[in-house]
């Protein structure tokens, strides 16, 4: 199943604290939309990356999908293809 992701903002990170000690969640606003649904996501970037260009995008949820502890689950972080290339 493929969706469009669409980018609205910046990349903006957050430092919080954890079990472990303090961490810092960069996420970007976005809207997930497939035949059935439109909704805005909050999207989280791996590390201290800069983001995604703001944008439309394609996700393959089909190919990322994984074997989790409580059955199949999507990774944390999405990789995402730009529509221009899809």
């Amino acid at each position: 199943m493929s969706a469009k992701i669409t980018i609205l903002t910046n990349a903006k990170s957050v430092t919080r604290d954890g079990k472990t000690g303090p961490y810092t969640k960069v996420t970007q606003l976005a809207t997930f939309e497939n035949a059935s649904m439109k909704m805005p996501i909050d999207l989280e970037v791996e590390g201290e990356a800069s983001g995604y260009a703001i944008g439309s995008y394609t996700v393959d949820l089909d190919s990322q999908l994984k074997v989790g502890k409580y059955g199949l689950e999507l990774p944390r972080y999405w990789k995402l293809v730009s529509a221009t290339k899809a």
